[in-house]
């Protein structure tokens, strides 16, 4: 009960419970899922890439996944043209992640997206930087890391650590852009981000 609070009230939650994930999908995930298609919408119309690749930071229920999907249906019911959609999902906590693949699995019984999904556990933003990535981009793909309300309260704490966590991550995979969708509670981290990036010249857009 103590985690549940914590997550209705925007403060660090241990995602390790049975309940959390449920709990987490009920509450959020069609919150979370609204403004990535926007996000996702946009990418697509920008890149003539047959493929497009996304690294889901902190995937929880799976809400970029749904965005894909959502985008790519939406694009063939107009008739327009939409590249493949994969989306590589890093998430540590399989309360989450199972959470995720149940929501997943009814949205494309129901829809049928083609959207590729792909899971690694392990945690972020504790990542090894020595051994990342955990996966092998094809080369050509665009890449577009998300980390979609990922950050925690203590994060503002270590904002240093997770800037330098992400930009390992943006670099290794030869990201093409990087987005972060957050609320002002970690603007602190998002300050730290921004410069971290713009050291590395990045273009910095909100």
């Amino acid at each position: 009960l103590a985690d549940l609070l914590a997550l209705s009230d925007r403060r660090s939650t241990y995602y390790d419970r049975p309940t959390i994930g449920a709990a987490y999908a009920f509450w959020y995930h069609g919150r979370r899922v609204n403004p990535l298609v926007d996000i996702v919408a946009d990418i697509v119309s920008i890149t003539q890439a047959d493929v497009v690749e996304f690294v889901d930071l902190g995937s929880g229920t799976g809400a970029l996944a749904w965005a894909c999907g959502v985008v790519t249906v939406a694009n063939r019911a107009c008739g327009s043209r939409c590249p493949r959609l994969v989306v590589r999902e890093v998430e540590s906590s399989p309360f989450m992640r199972e959470a995720a693949n149940a929501l997943w699995d009814a949205f494309e019984s129901e829809f049928e997206s083609g959207v590729e999904r792909k899971q690694t556990k392990t945690s972020w933003p504790l990542v090894d930087r020595t051994s990342w990535p955990f996966f092998n981009v094809p080369s050509g793909r665009p890449v577009w890391v998300v980390a979609s309300y990922v950050l925690e309260a203590s994060d503002n704490l270590q904002g240093e650590d997770v800037a330098s966590s992400l930009l390992t991550v943006a670099e290794r995979c030869r990201a093409e852009g990087v987005v972060v969708v957050n609320t002002r509670a970690n603007q602190e981290a998002i300050t730290e981000i921004e410069q971290r990036f713009r050291e590395r010249d990045w273009d910095i857009r909100e």
